[in-house]
């Protein structure tokens, strides 16, 4: 009974935390580099593996390529998406 009301009660903290947290940044932009990641993500698919760029590290770049390009696919295999203007 005792860790039943522990889990409740690290639940509720987790959801007070998580809606607390909602509306961070919004509608600004806290985080600079986030569009440059993504952006070297997707210009892996047109320029090749090496963007020529290693800041941010890449491996970030990689694995947001690796994301995107799955969710491209499942959204193409879908008919979400009718070309990558549509993903774009």
């Amino acid at each position: 009974m005792r860790s039943r009301t522990a889990f409740a009660v690290i639940l509720a903290a987790a959801l007070a935390l998580r809606l607390w947290g909602l509306g961070f940044g919004l509608p600004y932009a806290y985080h600079q580099d986030e569009p440059i990641v993504v952006n070297h993500a997707l210009a892996i698919g047109a320029t090749g593996w090496d963007t020529g760029r290693y800041m941010p590290p890449q491996f970030a770049s990689y694995l947001l390529f690796l994301l995107y390009g799955a969710f491209f696919a499942l959204g193409k295999f879908t008919g979400l998406f009718k070309d990558s203007t549509d993903f774009a």
